[in-house]
């Protein structure tokens, strides 16, 4: 979320001091002052913070310079100087608002902040945890060695699944999998696939075709998930999980469990990993790292070794896969390149088999013989259980009976189809081969060759079929790995780096950035800031042009698509841009000279990634030199951003923005309900309820 704040102006006496708090409009006043207030009172970045004690005046304007907000006598509460973060908290003992309805509607939308954290408990247990498409696994660390956490029902895993009882309570784990035979259309399966995903992107559609709940779009555009009358986010299906996973794990351990790391996909983009960050706050853990699964995996694998070496982590899951190439240097890992696919994972192995089942209906009843979603999710069901057989015997038969059909004489009908390992494997190449390709890729960004690679270690479920096997070996000319469980590994390497987190001796994990990063143009084309693969952290420059007085808005996404409306849409921020002040009123820190005030104005902006693909951007006004902070979590969808810039994905106009459902204030009525959300929130804060 932008934070967009800074202080453009204060007499010489501190006590008579302003600062100002500058917003592109009034929903976006709301964000910058939900992500920068707590109840202790108001954050703003201050380079040198006065004394706790100094008196000043606080002002929130638009960037056009309307007043929205006035507060006097505002107090230094506390001041913070850490290297990375300085400013002040204030606490307002005075609020004069002039912002009207309008600001006021859009700060009641605003949800208030959360309640602060509890003090963590550092000698609470440290729980790793593999939040999978298919399955979830926890693991802790135990007398040095770590281990899987088993569920209540003996399970190393739970399944990845929601579904709602009878009370309408979600329930997650093996109780929404035994219902995923009989009502399919009730149980969320597979979500994590579009997870802080907009709805407009190709992987929303591409998940259509796999799934039997529906999808649609929240108001805010991203990938909502329709369960009858329900509309859940997949961030809401990602907290369920977590939150079983915790009951799991402490019921086992018969403690309170908080502190974790949680795994993902090393192709996530930024926004995905913000998702995954608010569904372990939801579910009551206290996030301390998220890690890539291959890394985590890696991690396991080097663990106390001291090797040199290059490994490639073949990690092929139930709805993803991922490889990396690490090099390992004793405690050191670095990750060379990775690459991989969100949907490409077991579940396209199932559907190539439940196709060859619907095959053999087909041919020995007819082009007219049909099946509803139950006789769908029974042939998947018998499909799933054909790869798990076939994968240990050479042939296997397909029993599904009293079958419900339609469009032929009888209405049920018994399935019994004998299918041979061969069969499977020739519907399984296709799948298998796109893993190896993408496995050249990522070698080719490391400017390697497989036989550059000293040890290849398969991790996934889907990695213990004996034909995944043997064309990874066949292409590595190697054998591969197989000393750690696929099904846990990536949850043990979590473990080891929670229960390692911020100690003396910890693994050093060095990361790469799955897809690169950067701005539309005002043609709609993707001008790249920071690279695909750039070691992490990362940071960048970019130096832009605007006129004075003029508002700058910058649009950020991340992909390898040409056009940047094509990609992930990752948030947007404007950049200050002012007539230059006469030498006699300009600000201390701004440049020398008589510069012409309607000159056009050179923005520099810096992008800062961190270990944790947190994306911190500051522009700084070159003319000015003023600066501005945003941490690039929005509300905002891609199409909302480039319809205000005025252009589309191929640089024409588009048509005007709708009107605002919202009635005008004038039919608004003269009522005003009591005060909800932020707004009411920001008044008790203010001491004005």
């Amino acid at each position: 979320m932008s934070e967009s704040l800074r202080r453009i102006s204060a007499d010489a006496g501190r006590a008579a001091g302003v600062f100002r708090v500058f917003a592109a409009d009034d929903a976006e006043l709301a964000r910058v002052l939900t992500s920068n207030t707590s109840p202790e009172g108001i954050f703003l970045p201050n380079p040198q913070p006065p004394p706790v004690g100094t008196t000043m005046k606080l002002e929130a304007l638009t960037r056009e310079g309307r007043l929205r907000i006035c507060a006097a006598d505002v107090v230094v509460v506390g001041t913070v100087t850490d290297e990375g973060r300085s400013g002040m908290t204030l606490q307002v003992a005075r609020v004069e608002v002039g912002c009207g309805e309008d600001v006021r509607y859009a700060l009641e939308r605003a949800p208030a902040p959360p309640p602060p954290r509890a003090p963590v408990d550092g000698s609470a247990p440290a729980v790793g945890i593999d939040l999978g498409t298919t399955f979830t696994c926890a693991a802790i660390v135990e007398d040095g060695e770590p281990k899987v956490i088993r569920s209540r029902l003996g399970y190393n895993t739970i399944p990845s699944m929601v579904t709602f009882d009878d009370q309408g309570l979600p329930v997650a784990g093996h109780v929404a999998e035994r219902r995923m035979v009989l009502e399919p259309e009730n149980v969320v399966y597979g979500s994590k696939r579009i997870i802080g995903r907009t709805y407009t992107s190709s992987l929303a559609a591409q998940l259509n075709a796999h799934v039997k709940f529906g999808l649609t779009s929240d108001p805010d555009g991203m990938v909502a998930i329709k369960l009858g009358e329900r509309v859940l986010s997949p961030t809401e299906i990602a907290a369920c999980i977590l939150a079983e996973i915790k009951k799991v794990a402490e019921a086992e351990l018969r403690r309170p469990v908080t502190r974790v790391v949680v795994t993902v996909p090393a192709a996530f983009t930024e926004n995905q990993r913000s998702a995954v960050r608010t569904a372990a706050a939801r579910a009551g853990l206290d996030l301390m790292r998220i890690v890539n699964e291959p890394t985590a995996a890696g991690l396991v694998f080097g663990h106390g070794s001291g090797e040199r070496k290059k490994i490639l982590v073949f990690d092929l899951g139930g709805g993803t896969f991922d490889v990396s190439i690490l090099s390992l240097e004793g405690s050191v890992y670095r990750v060379l390149a990775t690459a991989g696919d969100m949907f490409l994972g077991g579940v396209d192995i199932d559907n190539a088999l439940a196709a060859l089942l619907r095959e053999r209906l087909t041919a020995e009843h007819g082009d007219r013989l049909g099946l509803d979603r139950r006789g769908e999710e029974r042939i998947l069901a018998a499909a799933r259980e054909l790869k798990h057989t076939l994968s240990e015997q050479r042939t296997a038969t397909a029993a599904v009976p009293n079958l419900r059909v339609t469009g032929v004489e009888k209405t049920t009908i018994d399935v019994n189809y004998t299918v041979k390992r061969e069969d499977f494997e020739a519907r399984a190449r296709p799948v298998v081969e796109r893993t190896i390709r993408i496995c050249d890729d990522a070698l080719a960004i490391a400017g390697l060759k497989p036989r550059d690679i000293d040890d290849v270690l398969l991790v996934g479920g889907q990695t213990r079929m004996p034909f995944v096997i043997a064309l990874v070996e066949e292409h590595f000319g190697r054998k591969a790995s197989k000393r750690v469980h696929p099904d846990e590994v990536v949850a043990l390497g979590a473990a080891i780096l929670a229960t390692m987190y911020d100690k003396a001796g910890a693994p050093v994990l060095s990361d790469v950035l799955p897809l690169p990063i950067g701005v539309a143009e005002p043609d709609g084309l993707m001008k790249i800031v920071l690279a695909r693969n750039a070691t992490l952290p990362a940071e960048a420059k970019l130096e832009l042009e605007a006129a004075p007085g003029e508002p700058l808005e910058v649009a950020v996404f991340q992909g390898d698509a040409q056009y940047a409306k094509s990609n992930e849409f990752l948030g947007a921020f404007t950049c200050p841009v002012e007539p230059l002040a006469s030498p006699s009123t300009r600000t201390p820190g701004g440049a020398a000279g008589d510069a012409d005030a309607g000159a056009p104005q050179k923005i520099e902006v810096s992008f800062a990634l961190s270990n944790e693909c947190i994306l911190t951007v500051t522009t700084k006004n070159l003319a000015t030199g003023l600066e501005t902070t945003h941490e690039l979590t929005t509300q905002q969808t891609s199409d909302e951003v480039l319809e205000r810039l005025g252009r589309d994905r191929v640089g024409a106009k588009l048509p005007p923005k709708r009107p605002d459902a919202r009635p005008p204030p004038s039919q608004r009525g003269v009522a005003k309900p009591k005060a909800t959300g932020f707004w009411a929130w920001l008044m008790r804060l203010f001491g004005r309820e």
